[in-house]
């Protein structure tokens, strides 16, 4: 095999990272719901219903964090898949 095969195969895996990534770029956890199941203890309340709230606020958050993170990761393995393929026409 010759050598400027190389950039072929690294402009396959970093293909198939960006791919990777632009995948996990659309999944997202799901929220948490409170079916009414969980009541009052005694007449005080515990306090479950604003935790599943805030629960959801820093799922909500993650998610959006995660989704940029994920592109961002994508877009920098597409710029390295092209600049690996344009080495290999260099070579």
């Amino acid at each position: 095999m010759q050598t400027e095969y190389i950039w072929i195969i690294f402009t396959v895996m970093f293909a198939g990272l960006a791919a990777f990534h632009c995948y996990l770029a659309k999944q997202k956890i799901e929220p948490v719901e409170n079916h009414g199941r969980i009541k009052s203890f005694n007449g005080a309340p515990l306090g479950v219903v604003e935790t599943v709230n805030d629960l959801n606020l820093y799922i909500e958050k993650v998610n959006k964090s995660n989704r940029w993170s994920n592109i961002a990761q994508a877009s920098g393995y597409s710029i390295a898949a092209l600049t690996a393929l344009y080495s290999f026409f260099l070579v």
